[in-house]
């Protein structure tokens, strides 16, 4: 097979999300693949029926002593989310302060994702608590992990200080929470409380 990084990139990105066992052939054919490489197919294992299989190459991956980057903590992340891999978790967890991207959001947005939706709300709120910049992502993870989590007195906690922060004022935040917030609609008894604060901070 050709080595030349660039087509190799594209080929495999064309596979990796749509047929990861080809992209894999493709992928065991190259013989240094490069961090966009990895990436790419940590990428495609995360949104695949088989999200376990990224730990096996992330650990290849560092084995062979690629350096990582804040997409490959991501990637692995969104993996253990799928699967409430939360011990593997929890050591991405530390290891993406190791290697410097603590202070990164969309990392730190795919860490409050993981625990929110292995239910460890709590956990997820610590780390949202200790962000020094939240966007709409961040807020909308965490409320949607107590909704997940049916801790519904809680989460209109979480949507009544988001009214409040300036990232409510984007409107793919407005947009996401309508989503969350029928979740908890779907809940009788929660009704006329969330019919009360939708009016009270007028989501359109």
């Amino acid at each position: 097979m050709d080595q030349d990084p660039f087509p190799l990139s594209k080929l495999l990105a064309s596979y990796a999300l749509s047929a990861i066992d080809q992209a894999f052939s493709i992928f065991s054919c190259i013989r240094n693949p490069n961090l966009f490489m990895w990436n790419t197919m940590l990428r495609g294992i995360s949104v695949s029926e088989t999200p376990e299989k990224s730990l096996s190459l992330f650990n290849s991956m560092r084995a062979q002593g690629i350096l990582l980057d804040q997409f490959t903590i991501i990637c692995i992340l969104k993996s253990c989310a799928k699967k409430a891999n939360l011990e593997t978790g929890q050591c991405i967890h530390g290891l993406l302060f190791k290697t410097g991207f603590g202070n990164f959001i969309n990392p730190i947005n795919a860490l409050i994702h993981m625990y929110a939706a292995g239910k460890r709300v709590d956990d997820a709120h610590q780390v949202f608590n200790e962000m020094i910049l939240r966007d709409a992502i961040s807020w909308n993870s965490l409320l949607g992990g107590y909704v997940k989590a049916s801790r519904f007195e809680e989460a209109l906690s979480v949507f009544r200080e988001m009214s409040m922060s300036k990232e409510m004022f984007f409107v793919m935040s407005k947009l996401a929470t309508k989503f969350e917030i029928l979740n908890i609609v779907s809940r009788k008894r929660m009704k006329k409380v969330i019919g009360a604060l939708l009016l009270y901070v007028r989501v359109d």
